[in-house]
């Protein structure tokens, strides 16, 4: 087993690879996890927008900087009182725990780098993923 957790073979084909980031995964269907690599190259979109029911994710940030969104989703097409909306400060080494009905969005600056372990395996046909465009900023996140 190789040591290197990211190559070209573990890259997210499509959606993974874009003008905002390039996402490396790896895949246990049969221990129930997956790990997750974020590299960031623009900070003029989101990352995320979305909330899952069910998993858990973990998220550190390996390097850069840049803050999160957050929102404790309590039902599926809730309406969205924004003062509950938390925003968290993150610099290299700080570690995000995303339990299951948070809504979450990340803004990172270019040539930032994030690592997330979640509960579950990606799976195309059980996503467990809802999207939630309230955590989208309307304005240009800061440089």
């Amino acid at each position: 087993m190789s040591s290197v957790l990211f190559t070209e073979e573990n890259k997210v084909p499509g959606f993974g690879d874009d003008h905002r980031r390039t996402i490396y995964e790896i895949n246990s269907p049969e221990d129930g996890f997956s790990i997750q690599g974020f590299f960031i190259k623009s900070n003029n979109l989101p990352l995320g927008i979305h909330y899952h029911e069910r998993k858990s994710e973990l998220f550190k940030i390996v390097e850069g900087r840049g803050f999160v969104l957050l929102y404790a989703v309590e039902k599926t097409g809730e309406t969205i009182n924004p003062a509950k909306i938390r925003r968290e400060e993150l610099v290299a080494g700080t570690v995000v725990y995303v339990p299951p009905m948070t809504a979450h969005t990340f803004y990172l600056d270019p040539g930032s780098r994030m690592m997330s372990f979640s509960t579950a395996p990606y799976d195309d046909n059980d996503k467990d993923m809802t999207r939630f465009p309230e955590l989208e900023m309307k304005e240009e996140p800061r440089n």
